[in-house]
This record gives C-alpha cells, structure tokens and sequence, in this order.
C-alpha cells in the first residue's frame, strides 16, 4: 500500500493490523501522522506481515513495540529516517534498516540497538560522525 505523500493526518490506525496479506506499507513524507508504532499491530490474530514498511518524514516517535517481532518479516527493509523512533523492540531475524540520525535517540545508542549485529543484514546510516576506539 503506497499511501506516501498524501497530507495524512493522526495516528497509525489500529484496523491496519488486520490485513495480513499487505506486504508494503509506505507512509513516508505524511508528516503530520504523529503518535507512535501500534503495539496492536503484533498481538492480532491476523498478524500483520510486512516486508517493506517506510515511515520517513512523518512524525511518528517511540520505540518499536516487542510485539512487533512479527510484524517485519525476515529479510525485511525498515525505513525510519527523518522520524523519532527509537528502541529495538523485539526484533529478530536479519533486516535492512534505514536511520539517520542515531544520536537523536541515546548518542551512546548505535544501530546495533536495533538488531543484533548478527541478524543485521545491511544499514543505511546517513551522516552520522563515529569514532573507533
């Protein structure tokens, strides 16, 4: 579902969790969604699966709920840059993440954070300033 730039409004709706044959949802440059990532996405009975899920520019914030261990199917590309969300939630299995601004979060955070570095299977971090000790 290709909803990006639209002049959406509010928060993530909670009957999105169940359409369980929906596979991309794209949100991006709807910066006027606000509220955080629904915890209801993963405990339906019809669980949400996405491969790709694209929240860039929008104003969504906090973390990703440890339901959602469900929602991002394996292998899957997670974009949250130009948001506020933080957190790994319960995250497993190898994801591609898509973040711009970690330190936004906790600068003593990494991408690291959000998976563990085993299961992550690509990073876009975008202008960023590290250091290797």
């Amino acid at each position: 579902m290709y909803l990006y730039c639209n002049q959406l409004d509010g928060g993530l709706p909670d009957e999105f969790r169940s359409m369980s044959a929906l596979r991309s949802l794209f949100l991006n440059g709807n910066q006027n969604l606000t509220g955080s990532l629904p915890s209801s996405w993963g405990t339906s009975t019809n669980i949400l699966r996405l491969a790709s899920f694209n929240l860039q520019n929008t104003s969504i914030n906090g973390s990703i709920p440890p339901t959602w261990s469900s929602v991002i199917l394996p292998q899957g590309v997670i974009t949250l840059c130009g948001t506020d969300v933080c957190g790994a939630g319960g995250l497993t299995g190898s994801y591609t993440i898509c973040i711009d601004d970690v330190a936004a979060c906790d600068p003593k955070k990494t991408i690291v954070f959000y998976c563990t570095l085993s299961s992550l299977s690509a990073a876009c971090v975008f202008e960023q300033q590290y250091s290797c000790a």
